[in-house]
């Protein structure tokens, strides 16, 4: 297979000999593995785009990019490793017109714990200073020895197989990998990479097992029947589980994908969830049968006519992404009679019994996010706080500080449970002050915006420099308690 293909589709962009002006741009990926003889190691992936860096003639007339790599790992002020490095661009003659995106993959081994991770990427050929990619995040290394455990799953754009020896190789095959999580239109295919550990320890050398994997909606995390797999196992040091999806005709909208490990009695033994976002505006979506929904004794006859744009509208927090394309044509024609059937069936398809009830709890929840978000120009449903309100129910607590003299006014949502998710948050702030809208800054749950440096933002800091990293300080904020201490 081609080893260059869609990857270069999405980032490659118009050749220039110089890059003056723009900012490297580059993406940044990892997953977890464990050796069984040498223990757990993160596997990162660096892309850098050819477009956003500069090309200098080299000793032999090859015109060729270069960039230093700064990576840190630390616990508190404590460096657990530190390594600086140049990636070189693949050659670039001076006649060739198209620049090439290079990968770096590079192998940490670890203890089990947890680290904060710095990354800094330089354009050593050029001159302005601004010509830095900058990553921050937090690892968690937590592999079981007293059960089966399963590695990331690592998202790969191509492969073949090779000879060759690199980091890039995993039992002879080269994989390349796909260093996002979003799949444009253009791309019909997920592949996917992943390992099982002490399957032979736990369950008895050569023993059955089974391996799941399937692709969950995000919104409702249920399971979808036609994009749903197995495999059968025998119990090894460490298993491989290398397989793909076809997501051709897979709708735009936020996914997961679910790889499980069974026993013999189809008991789970460990599971591990990769989450995705699927842009496919193009797809024919097949039009709701509205026509076969009966108003005769619906309860959206009623809603009086001047109501059902609003009532479809504020649906929008917890519809799919293809019931909200679907909503939006509603709005644009107004027609009252489908406006009518699409509410019906919207929630006859969560309640196929009590449709009406549903919708009345739930237009409960509307007025309230009103009453507490609403306002002049937004209405509450349109709101942050009103639309994780509606979409994940009412938090189990809040902290919030209007008159924090540290921070912007800002609010902490803490829920014990989302799904199968615990302990999930969200970081809401005001930074305009001049109303009591909220935006929504930072969260742990997947598909929300997340973002490592927010406690800065929160107090309209500058995040740190990575080359000061050792005169760190400890930011000084009631909000970083509240975020790892709920109450």
């Amino acid at each position: 297979m081609n080893t260059q293909s869609c990857w270069l589709t999405i980032l490659l962009c118009a050749f220039a000999l110089t890059a003056s002006g723009q900012a490297l741009e580059a993406s940044y990926s990892k997953a977890l593995f464990l050796h069984p003889q040498g223990g757990p190691f993160v596997e990162s992936y660096l892309a850098i785009n050819g477009t956003s860096v500069i090309y200098k003639l080299n000793e032999d007339g090859d015109l060729q990019a270069k960039v230093e790599v700064t990576s840190i790992y630390f616990q508190q002020d404590s460096v657990i490793f530190f390594d600086k490095y140049e990636v070189r661009s693949p050659l670039l003659s001076s006649k060739k017109s198209e620049k090439e995106n290079f990968l770096d993959i590079q192998r940490v081994p670890l203890p089990n714990g947890v680290y904060q991770f710095e990354m800094k990427v330089k354009d050593l050929n050029a001159e302005e200073k601004e010509s830095v990619f900058k990553h921050r995040d937090v690892i968690v290394l937590d592999f079981k020895t007293d059960s089966v455990a399963l590695s990331d799953i690592e998202l790969i754009e191509s492969f073949q197989r090779t000879e060759e020896k690199s980091n890039f190789i995993k039992g002879g095959v080269k994989l390349v990998p796909y260093t996002s999580n979003f799949y444009p239109e253009d791309v019909s295919t997920m592949i996917f990479y992943a390992e099982i550990y002490n399957s032979a320890k736990f369950l008895g050398a050569d023993q059955a097992f089974l391996v799941n994997f399937y692709l969950e909606s995000q919104d409702s995390y249920q399971q979808l029947g036609q994009y749903t797999k197995f495999k059968r196992e025998q119990a090894k040091e460490v298993n491989v589980l290398f397989n793909q999806f076809s997501i051709e005709s897979l709708p735009s909208g936020n996914y997961n994908l679910v790889v499980e490990v069974k026993d013999r009695s189809n008991q789970l033994l460990v599971r591990k969830k990769l989450f995705f976002q699927r842009s496919n505006p193009n797809l024919p979506v097949k039009p709701e049968n509205l026509a076969a929904v009966d108003l005769s004794r619906s309860f959206a006859m009623k809603i009086p006519s001047d109501s059902l744009r609003e009532c479809v509208a504020c649906l929008g927090p917890i519809s799919s992404s293809s019931e909200r394309q679907y909503a939006a044509t509603q709005l644009l024609v107004a027609d009252a009679d489908l406006m009518r059937r699409y509410i019906q069936h919207f929630w006859e398809k969560r309640s196929h019994l009590e449709p009406e009830s549903f919708w009345l709890a739930y237009s409960t929840q509307v007025k309230k996010v009103q009453r507490e978000y609403g306002g002049m120009i937004m209405k509450g449903y349109e709101t942050d706080r009103g639309r994780v309100y509606l979409q994940y129910g009412q938090p189990n607590s809040v902290e919030a500080r209007n008159m924090d003299p540290a921070s912007y006014p800002y609010e902490i949502w803490h829920y014990y449970k989302l799904g199968e998710m615990s302990n999930a948050k969200f970081v809401f702030y005001a930074p305009e002050f001049v109303d009591q809208t909220y935006d929504l800054l930072h969260s742990n749950v997947p598909g929300e915006p997340s973002d490592p440096a927010w406690h800065y933002k929160l107090q309209n800091l500058s995040p740190m420099n990575i080359d000061q990293m050792m005169e760190r300080n400890t930011y000084d904020s009631r909000a970083t308690d509240f975020w790892f201490n709920p109450k």
